[in-house]
């Protein structure tokens, strides 16, 4: 028991992942996501008496490691606060300019950076990270194992990384003796594809990068900014500005092929949410169960990174 507490009690250091897609992929990079198949892929090395004791420990408060969501090269998404108003009766060039702001979704490393330290940095035009195309794939028997001869194309829309963007980066607080381990678990991850038709290879990537990384966070911090998909918990702060969004997830793995492979809907705070609190925070949320019907021991991962922030106390916004 004591080695076990002593376990739990080392410290924690952020890393920053890189991922390299293959090609295109069906499903985001959210934290939630990644979480649930490093599961699985814990579970296929280390067997399931070892899963559930790494669950006991995110369960506990002591996880070995919580990610972010997966960003496109090195952007970040932008903080979800309302444009400080700078007069009474703006003109209509501030009144474009908030418009301009309020439309941005993601941000530069160094803009973030700003906003980190209370500084609402103009976001630069970037061009779209992500795009989506239409490719036609065909249809293949299960009886004779070959394409049909009629009737046998079918269309399905998939993603890819724009070619400005060379990498998805996570950003995770990892417990110091399970930064190799964590790697290892994302390399297993990245042969097998992640999501959605992860069979027929989406989802593939390898691992380019993982190096100890730091934001540039400020001492005098009163907030925090989100950068997964969290569930918080009774302890975690609540006065902020939340961004919403109703998680619909699917079971992974042998379950995803069972009569009813999905979860509960599962109303999650998003990246970019932004939350007051001066205490000292690594990440917040929780480990949600109860989360499929017929499979009591699945659960969902609502933990993820939170980055210290200097925050305007009196957030004004143009209407």
């Amino acid at each position: 028991m004591g080695n076990h507490s002593a376990s739990m009690n080392k410290e924690m250091k952020m890393y920053r992942l890189r991922l390299k897609p293959d090609g295109s992929f069906r499903t985001s990079w959210s934290s939630d996501t990644l979480t649930g198949a490093l599961f699985w892929a814990y579970y296929r090395r280390a067997g399931e008496d070892a899963l559930a004791q790494l669950l006991r420990e995110f369960r506990l408060g002591y996880p070995r490691f919580v990610l972010s969501s997966g960003f496109p090269g090195d952007l970040l998404p932008k903080p979800f606060l309302p444009a400080a108003r700078q007069a009474e009766k703006p003109t209509l060039e501030q009144l474009r300019l908030y418009k301009k702001i309020k439309k941005t979704e993601w941000l530069t490393s160094e803009d973030f950076n700003c906003w980190l330290l209370g500084k609402q940095a103009m976001p630069q035009e970037l061009p779209p990270p992500f795009f989506t195309e239409l490719v036609m794939h065909n249809e293949v028997s299960r009886l004779t194992g070959t394409t049909g001869d009629t009737h046998s194309l079918f269309a399905m829309e998939e993603t890819f990384l724009n070619e400005s963007q060379q990498c998805i980066t996570v950003y995770a607080f990892v417990r110091e003796d399970w930064q190799s381990s964590l790697r290892e678990l994302f390399a297993d991850l990245g042969k097998g594809g992640i999501g959605a038709r992860a069979s027929t290879g989406k989802g593939t990537f390898c691992v380019s990068d993982c190096d100890e990384f730091n934001f540039s966070s400020p001492q005098n911090f009163n907030g925090y900014i989100l950068l997964g998909n969290a569930v918080p918990k009774a302890a975690d702060p609540a006065r902020g500005y939340m961004k919403i969004d109703v998680k619909r997830g699917k079971l992974g793995e042998e379950k995803s092929k069972t009569t009813n492979p999905f979860k509960k809907p599962l109303l999650m705070l998003k990246p970019g949410s932004v939350f007051y609190s001066q205490r000292e925070l690594k990440w917040i949320g929780r480990i949600v169960g109860d989360i499929a019907p017929g499979f009591p021991e699945s659960v969902q991962c609502g933990m993820a990174v939170v980055i210290p922030a200097i925050l305007p106390e009196k957030q004004q916004a143009w209407c």
